[in-house]
């Protein structure tokens, strides 16, 4: 995940097993500072966020896919000819822009805060843009972007979208072999530890985007991965599982044998279940 940030949403990049609903990612940030007058002024370490218009940019985000929230399940919203582009802005002085979109010199593709399932939100990010509330907005773009340049644009003002982010857009997709593996937890009641390898087979670095949910005894999303892979490279990331017997909603506190979890990533998904009785 390549993303330029102004002052949050930094996510950690995870390895070996961590607790249930964390999130996984990677990526190289480049931090923005706004200027008084909100032109761009770059310094050796740091690329000002920008204050035209009305508007602040305080990140930009690129990815192949979005893992998005549906309900209590993870989706990954990605296909293989498209990317999206995600940034975080917020109304400043003056009235707010009625549309955003990324430009590019021959197209423009409108940003908006619905992602294909119209109650779906992706889950790396927080609330969605809204005229008197800061928050995100996404773009679904062309992978690779065949463009010179591209922009953030809006009514009174664009942001830049260039150097890395740029060339993340316009790099081709890669493609990855998975193998989804979990063994329940010894000496541990109703836990379970599952293990994502993912193997890049492709001849240029890539993203890849997963969701793992519970499926048994409830539905669940229990883990997100937004991993950056070199080429030839391979990848794996760990994840605990916890069930409590009656944290059904609606708590029946029915002791249940099993976990099954599902591994979601572009085209494909995996399966595992789990015996998780007690061991005598």
């Amino acid at each position: 995940m390549e993303r330029t940030r102004r002052r949050f949403l930094t996510l950690g990049a995870a390895a070996g097993v961590a607790v249930a609903g964390c999130n996984d990612s990677d990526g190289d940030s480049t931090p923005t500072t706004p200027t008084a007058t909100g032109t761009e002024t770059p310094t050796e370490t740091e690329t000002p966020a920008d204050t035209a218009g009305t508007v602040v940019v305080d990140s930009v985000t690129v990815q192949p896919g979005l893992v998005g929230v549906f309900v209590d399940f993870y989706l990954v919203l990605r296909r293989p000819e498209t990317q999206w582009v995600v940034a975080e802005v917020a109304a400043a002085d003056g009235p707010p822009p009625e549309s955003f979109a990324v430009t590019t010199p021959d197209d423009a593709f409108e940003m908006g805060t619905e992602i294909e399932y119209s109650d779906a939100s992706p889950a790396a990010f927080g609330d969605a843009y809204a005229p008197t509330e800061p928050g995100w907005l996404a773009a679904e773009v062309p992978k690779p972007l065949e463009a010179e340049g591209a922009a953030l644009t809006w009514d009174g003002g664009r942001y830049p979208v260039d150097g890395a982010l740029l060339d993340r857009l316009r790099r081709p997709p890669t493609e990855f072999e998975v193998s989804f593996e979990a063994a329940p937890v010894d000496g541990v009641d109703g836990a379970v530890r599952s293990i994502v390898t993912v193997e890049n087979v492709g001849d240029v670095a890539g993203t890849f985007v997963a969701g793992i949910n519970m499926t048994f005894p409830t539905n669940r999303p229990e883990r997100q991965i937004v991993r950056r892979v070199g080429a030839g490279e391979t990848a794996v990331v760990g994840a605990a599982h916890k069930w409590n017997p009656g944290s059904v909603r609606g708590g029946s506190g029915r002791d249940y044998d099993r976990i099954d979890l599902l591994l979601r990533w572009r085209g494909d998904s995996i399966s595992r279940s789990v015996d998780v009785r007690e061991k005598n």
